[in-house]
């Protein structure tokens, strides 16, 4: 009975980290949608753009932990979804480096 009862938690268990893995691949591949898409990255002038950090995720077009968003994308709920399982997906520890990415406004796109 005790066999039983540890090969069912074990089992259980790999079930928790097998979905654990499939939901934080699900948010990865949601924020690099989002990312990519034009219209969350449009602006007029630098002040229209932010820089998120995104917690180590393995994101399209991050530096040193840091992603650039329009500002009003950034504010979205759909992004701030986003943001929140990114968090519960962060590594740990989640070492960045000190380089600071400044945003701007080229060409109508945030960089």
């Amino acid at each position: 009975m005790q066999k039983l009862l540890v090969l069912l938690l074990i089992w259980g268990g790999s079930g928790i980290v097998v979905s654990g893995c499939r939901h934080c691949d699900d948010t990865h591949r949601e924020a690099n949608a989002f990312l990519s898409d034009p219209s969350n990255q449009e602006c007029t002038v630098d002040d229209d753009c932010v820089i998120e950090t995104h917690n180590c995720s393995d994101l399209d077009d991050a530096y040193c932990g840091q992603i650039t968003l329009s500002r009003t994308a950034a504010a979205s709920a759909e992004w701030q979804d986003i943001r929140t399982d990114l968090r519960s997906c962060a590594k740990d520890p989640c070492d960045v480096c000190l380089a600071r990415r400044i945003p701007n406004c080229s060409n109508g796109h945030c960089l």
